[in-house]
């Protein structure tokens, strides 16, 4: 396992990108795009050789949007890199730890341990496709 990033929820993408290259010599990686449904747009930077991920409402009903309004932006997710996603979603299932918000695509596969089994923290696993891990 390797950690990938750290992700939070700002409600003003652009107005934290500029803070954040401003003040803390943080570098923009992946400029402001819509998010894989659209409903959400996102940013990665790096500061140093660690990557944060912003994300912002799209202006629809996304998970930012209902993240926002109930907690208010700072801490969303971990995201975590792996080698075998299913075989470690079925040993936390086995466990009793709930997984959630399972996908995939292209050959990369996701799925969160869901925050009440993880102390409140939300923790994404990412599996690349197998020609990307090598």
């Amino acid at each position: 396992m390797k950690v990938d990033h750290v992700s939070f929820a700002v409600e003003n993408l652009h107005e934290a990108l500029a803070f954040f290259t401003k003040y803390l010599s943080a570098e923009v990686k992946t400029p402001p795009s819509p998010g894989y449904d659209g409903r959400f747009n996102f940013a990665n930077l790096k500061i140093g050789p660690f990557k944060i991920e912003f994300l912002e409402d799209g202006g629809h009903d996304s998970f930012v949007k209902k993240f926002l309004d109930r907690r208010g932006a700072g801490f969303h997710h971990i995201t975590l890199y792996v080698d075998d996603l299913e075989a470690l979603v079925a040993r936390l299932e086995a466990d009793g730890i709930r997984v959630v918000d399972r996908w995939s695509a292209g050959g990369w596969k996701t799925a969160f341990i869901h925050p009440k089994h993880a102390f409140g923290i939300l923790v994404q696993f990412w599996e690349r496709p197998k020609q990307e891990s090598a």
